[in-house]
């Protein structure tokens, strides 16, 4: 059993900033986005519409076979996120309870990486 997530957007042009939506699926089916969702600077799987800042690359996750979405050194992640969008500040914390930027910038997904990991 891995993480089940769903982002629902209720209004148009909702923004999400700094996200991985990868591999998601569900009896065999992909999910897609809604399409009132803007992503934005965002690791997103091949089948989601992109918009420039998006990128879709394999996010090199710790060891997903055990649930362990943590992202790898080696991820295209790090380091590629923003410290805000439309004036809005991303999280000071990560998913462990981290200080975010460990680096030089946030990096992208709910995990921040520090480069002596």
């Amino acid at each position: 059993a891995g993480i089940v997530a769903s982002i629902r957007c209720a209004e148009s042009g909702a923004r999400i900033w700094n996200a991985i939506v990868w591999d998601n699926r569900r009896s065999g089916a992909r999910s897609k986005a809604s399409v009132a969702c803007v992503p934005t600077n965002s690791i997103l799987d091949p089948d989601i519409s992109m918009e420039a800042s998006n990128f879709a690359v394999e996010p090199r996750f710790m060891d997903p076979s055990r649930s362990d979405y943590h992202i790898d050194v080696a991820s295209p992640g790090i380091d590629r996120g923003r410290a805000t969008l439309d004036g809005i500040a991303s999280p000071s914390l990560d998913l462990d309870r981290e200080a975010r930027p460990a680096n030089d910038a946030f990096d992208v997904g709910a995990d921040e990486v520090a480069r002596n990991r």
